[in-house]
């Protein structure tokens, strides 16, 4: 069969309360998994059916998943990785590719249809014997270049469709030219991809469909302003054809959108969030970090939009890199942001961009059998963080970010007076822990750059004055700052905080007070991270 033509994707005032808001669990999913189809371009072909369904699905059976996402498009482009009809939709020939990825990809799906074999359909399948939702998820305007883009004929086509130099994101992650991402200002653009949404979700028996407006955000008007009602529209127009989709089939296919972490992040990239909610045009909603990891992402406000409303909330707080400098983000972190969002009274997890084992080398168990209840997640290991956002420590100039960041911070010389505060969201019930002699440590780490013997700095944690004989670290391989610096430049102040009740259940605030600085030495002294690390004694969990 002819598949391919020719040979060749602000900070909240929350409070926690003492007991954790629990919806019923049969009433909807608790814990989504995105996965992007990465997998096809790190296998080596040919794959075989049951290799697919399990890399695709199967390795989440038996775990806390409930509800899969499939990105069941090509990278950089949204070439449908199926057989498809919308004219202009499939990939362009290509006698040659650039990269051994892009040809695995291809050649994986490639030799399973000219076998008969629908992969996505088996998955789909097997997804629903084993009893969890399986929806199709599309990238709204990838912007992966070079060795991940397939282009379709329409993208070859259609240049002029194209931003180019009117796109007002302005610096672009993925290429230096100008923005390939697609102008939805033009009604042809907007056709074009919701006849794919509609192939997808008419082709296959998916419980919903998630458009990703996260990937990449403020990259698809030339101007927010008017564009925010365009795109009101278009998302009303999607809503219309999905309940018409699942009119013809006898059941109503659920409607998703990923989206910024904040409120105002999400203004800026012309999606009024508030509008889709109360108009019931969308099901659920997944507030997000991007190319980041928070712990104290706020998503009270969302909640609040929510509230009286059919629509979920859920928390996607990590990206698989920071938080900080971390990559991948240590499993305590990722705990620790979860948490911190089933303890504001979300409706569920959204776990992003974890990719295939073969690149992420990590041990993911622990997302798959803990993040999906806060039952799972009490009394177990955290770290519970504040620091900057990944790209930008890396030196990467891409700005967009869900929400302000409080570290790293330069400390300016004040003899008298308040200093610098940082705030930390703390979701367990240290007390209680120590009550039951599960609590085996609290630590409290500073980590400083550019401070000498000579400087006098006062820490407080919620006001009280913290010990002055931290211990001392380096990480050798925790590079931060500039030159030098990145070796030797800075010190890690660790607090034992086991005892005393220093930390609250909820806020807790630190106050760091630069009172005197050498003249020795030009370089600030910065703050660059906070973590609060909590360690239990606890019998492992199941899933």
């Amino acid at each position: 069969m002819s598949f391919f033509v020719g040979k060749g994707i602000g900070m909240a005032t929350w409070n926690p309360a003492t007991t954790i808001k629990e919806k019923p669990v049969a009433s909807h999913p608790r814990l989504f998994y995105n996965n992007d189809g990465s997998h096809l371009i790190y296998l080596p072909p040919p794959v075989s059916l049951d290799q697919f369904v399990y890399e695709t699905v199967g390795y989440l059976f038996g775990t806390q998943v409930d509800a899969v996402v499939c990105h069941i498009f090509g990278f950089g482009d949204a070439i449908p990785l199926f057989p498809t009809e919308v004219p202009e939709a499939r990939g362009i020939e290509r006698d040659q590719v650039e990269w051994v990825s892009e040809w695995r990809q291809e050649e994986i799906i490639r030799l399973l249809f000219d076998q008969k074999l629908d992969p996505w359909k088996a998955s789909v399948e097997a997804t629903h014997e084993a009893g969890l939702e399986f929806w199709a998820g599309l990238r709204f305007n990838d912007l992966h270049g070079g060795r991940f883009q397939w282009k379709s004929e329409f993208r070859v086509n259609h240049p002029e469709y194209e931003l180019g130099d009117r796109c007002p994101a302005g610096l672009h992650e993925a290429d230096s030219g100008p923005c390939h991402g697609f102008n939805f200002a033009i009604s042809e653009v907007r056709a074009h991809r919701l006849a794919l949404v509609e192939e997808v979700c008419t082709r296959y028996d998916v419980d919903g469909f998630e458009w990703d407006l996260n990937r990449e955000p403020g990259h698809h008007f030339p101007d927010m302003k008017t564009g925010a009602p365009m795109l009101t529209a278009y998302i009303r127009e999607a809503r219309e054809m999905l309940n018409r989709v699942g009119d013809r089939r006898g059941r109503p296919v659920k409607f998703s959108v990923r989206v910024p972490g904040t409120i105002e992040a999400c203004d800026r990239i012309a999606v009024e969030i508030g509008t889709w909610i109360r108009e019931s045009l969308v099901d659920y909603v997944s507030p997000a970090a991007y190319h980041d990891t928070s712990t104290d992402l706020p998503f009270d406000d969302f909640l609040a939009l929510a509230d009286g409303t059919d629509c979920r909330i859920y928390a996607c707080p990590s990206e698989m890199c920071g938080p900080g400098l971390h990559w991948p983000p240590p499993i305590e972190a990722l705990r620790a942001g979860a948490f911190n969002a089933w303890r504001q009274g979300v409706d569920g997890l959204y776990i992003f961009n974890y990719n295939h084992p073969i690149v992420s080398d990590m041990d993911m168990s622990g997302l798959f059998r803990e993040l999906g209840s806060p039952a799972t997640l009490a009394f177990r290991d955290k770290r519970y963080t504040v620091a900057g956002r990944y790209a930008e420590l890396k030196g990467n100039p891409y700005h967009f970010k869900s929400w302000k960041h409080q570290l790293p911070a330069a400390l300016e010389e004040r003899p008298t007076g308040p200093g610098h505060t940082v705030r930390f969201l703390v979701g367990d019930d240290l007390e209680t822990a120590a009550e039951r002699g599960i609590l085996d440590a609290v630590t409290l780490e500073l980590i400083v750059i550019g401070r000498t013997h000579e400087d006098v700095l006062e820490f407080k944690l919620n006001g009280k004055p913290l010990p002055e004989d931290p211990h001392f670290r380096i990480y050798p391989k925790y590079q931060m700052g500039l030159g030098s610096n990145a070796f030797q430049g800075r010190y890690a102040l660790r607090y034992d905080l086991r005892s005393g009740n220093w930390i609250r259940q909820g806020w807790n605030e630190i106050e760091v007070a630069l009172r005197k600085r050498t003249a020795r030495v030009r370089q600030p002294i910065q703050v660059y991270e906070l973590n609060l690390e909590v360690k239990y004694r606890v019998l492992p969990m199941r899933p």
